[in-house]
Parts: C-alpha cells; sequence; structure tokens
C-alpha cells in the first residue's frame, strides 16, 4: 500500500495538557496505514545541505524551547532510529548532478528530534516503536523543497510515512496579552488559512508555490516562511513524478484529518492568549550546536501555537525556540 503523506500543524509543548488535541492526533493515527518508518520535516530545523538526524544510535530530544515548566524537559520519545532509511534518503538526495540536484546529505549524529517532530508524533505513536528519521529544510525556497519531496516519492511505496511539520499562519505578534481564548483570529489570518485550504484542494500547485505573492495577507501570515515549507517538501512527496495529487480530509472540531488521501492537511489557526501576563526578561539566546538549558521559567503568556476554535489549558509560560539553524 502507498503510504499518505502528511502535513500537520505541530503545537507547542503545552498541547499535550490539551485532551482533545492529543484525542484527535491519536485518533488521526489510528485511521492511517501503520508505517515502516517516518521521516519527519520540522520547521525548527533549518540546514544545508540536506541533513538527517541520529541514525547510528538513539539520541536524546532536542528541546529547543525555553521558559517552560521543567516537566517539558522531562518528555522522552525513545523512538527506535531509522538507518536504512537515512541510507535510502541519502540514495535519493545525494546526486549532485543534473538540474534536478538537491546537494547531497549530511548526517549528524548528535541531533535529535525537536518538538516540532517529537510533540505530534508522542500523541500519534505513544509507544515510540516505529523508527523516526528528520529531515532538515536545507532552503525557504518553494520550487527547491518541492523538488526535494519529489525525489523522496519513491519512499511512499516503501512503507514510509512522509511527514512536513509546521503551522498553516505563524505570526506570533497576533498573540497579545490583551485577548482572551474567545477572541475571533484575526481576519487576515482567517483569509490566509481559507486560501491555503482552498489552494490544497484544488490542486493549485502553481498559486501555491506562489503563495508569497498570490496568497492574501501572505507577509503577515509568514513573516518568515519557515512553518509554511514543510508543506512544499510533503507537496512534493505527493505529486512524485506525475502532476496531480489526490486530497481527502475529515473535519472534526479542531482538526482537518485525511483517512485515504494522498495529501493529508491540517489546517489550524493560531488564538491570542487567554490571559494577561506580566512581561518577562528575554532568555538569553544559545549559539548555534548548543543545546538551549532548561531554566527556571518565569510568569508569561500562553503558547503561540493554536487553532482558532481551540480552547486549550492555559500555559502559564512564555514561548521562544531556539534558534532555527544549526
Amino acid at each position: 500500500m502507498t503510504s499518505p503523506v502528511l502535513y500537520l500543524s505541530h503545537g507547542a509543548p503545552p498541547l499535550a495538557d490539551d485532551a482533545v488535541w492529543t484525542r484527535q492526533l491519536a485518533d488521526w493515527s489510528q485511521r492511517l496505514p501503520r508505517p515502516e518508518s517516518i521521516l519527519i520535516v520540522s520547521a525548527h530545523w533549518e540546514a544545508s545541505p540536506a541533513t538527517v538526524s541520529a541514525s547510528v544510535a538513539p539520541h536524546e530530544l532536542y528541546y529547543d524551547f525555553w521558559g517552560f515548566p521543567q516537566h517539558y524537559y522531562s518528555v522522552r520519545y525513545d523512538a527506535p532510529v531509522a538507518p536504512a532509511l537515512a541510507d535510502r534518503v541519502d540514495a535519493l538526495l545525494g546526486d549532485r548532478r543534473g538540474p534536478a540536484a538537491i546537494g547531497g546529505v549530511r548526517r549528524d549524529e548528535n541531533r535529535g528530534l525537536d518538538h516540532g517532530a517529537y510533540v505530534p508524533l508522542v500523541e500519534m505513536y505513544p509507544q515510540a516503536n516505529v523508527p523516526v528519521l528528520q529531515l532538515s529544510l536545507p532552503t525557504l525556497d518553494p520550487a527547491t523543497l518541492l523538488r526535494l519531496g519529489r525525489r523522496l516519492a519513491p519512499l511512499r511505496e516503501e512503507g514510509v510515512l512522509i511527514v512536513g511539520s509546521g503551522f498553516t499562519t505563524h505570526n506570533l505578534r497576533w498573540i497579545g496579552a490583551d485577548t482572551d481564548s474567545d477572541s475571533p483570529a484575526p481576519s487576515v489570518s482567517v483569509e490566509f488559512d481559507d486560501w491555503a485550504r482552498q489552494a490544497v484542494e484544488r490542486q493549485d500547485v502553481d498559486a501555491l508555490l506562489d503563495a508569497a505573492h498570490a496568497a492574501p495577507a501572505f507577509g503577515q501570515a509568514h513573516p518568515r516562511t519557515e512553518h509554511w515549507a514543510p508543506l512544499y517538501v510533503s507537496l512534493g512527496a505527493a505529486l512524485g513524478e506525475g502532476s496531480a495529487y489526490e486530497s481527502s480530509r475529515e473535519v472534526d472540531g479542531l482538526l482537518v484529518r485525511a483517512v485515504q488521501g494522498v495529501l493529508a492537511v491540517r489546517l489550524s489557526r493560531p488564538l491570542p492568549p487567554a490571559t494577561p501576563a506580566p512581561a518577562s526578561p528575554r532568555p538569553r539566546r544559545a549559539r548555534e550546536n548548543r543545546r538551549p538549558p532548561a531554566p527556571a521559567a518565569p510568569a508569561s503568556s500562553a503558547p503561540d501555537h493554536r487553532s482558532r476554535r481551540r480552547r486549550t489549558a492555559r500555559a502559564p509560560r512564555r514561548w521562544r525556540s531556539a534558534p532555527h539553524r544549526r
């Protein structure tokens, strides 16, 4: 059976406390064919050339966030490594010749899964018994990422679930301290979210590739495009060498889910924080290639990743992710 391809909006670590969100992700995974392994591309890892995470021996998770309660830094996801999948990715992307060249593949045996990878997987495959490999974003260029996804498409015939993990809209300025959980999403967020859904459903690849110009309020929905970029990898893998894909989804409350679709897209909108919070000191940025510490968290606002209609438990800490580049 050909494996589906997913693009999902991952959540911040406190969403693990949200019973609705966790149940829906778990239900979603149960309706999908059980994969032989998982290849996930997260918005939170940019490295060029394309780089794969630890595949020889398991490595601890990469807690690329600061300012949360200590128990979020104790989460474990001891999924098996995927050395055979790493070899296949290397074979598919490693050809440096010709117009379709990606630029080779590097291996980083000191890189564990970041929160864009393990947060959804903990809920979808909680037994951690499916081998997982993470692949970096080598660029944010849409055409290059689409081409990369096409090169990965043969993995679907080998039982590999390809997952792009980002967010349909990602603008932290929309999250203010003076709004509550019943506040509607900004109109530009709603407009962009609807445009993205329609573009995917009508298979308008040209519009998606040119989203920076074709989509309404793209610059506001994505001041920086790293959370939108994984969609292109998923789209390319769904297209393969063909020119079309099938998109199938179910809407159940907060979640847009695929059951049998080739490209499954979960679209969600961010919610502003529920309660005002005092300003907290800006945490010091960690140097690249240094794992950020897990400090005692000052009181602050809720996390950034939320669905427009979600009523989550209110997280009392300020969200700040580590630098995207490594």
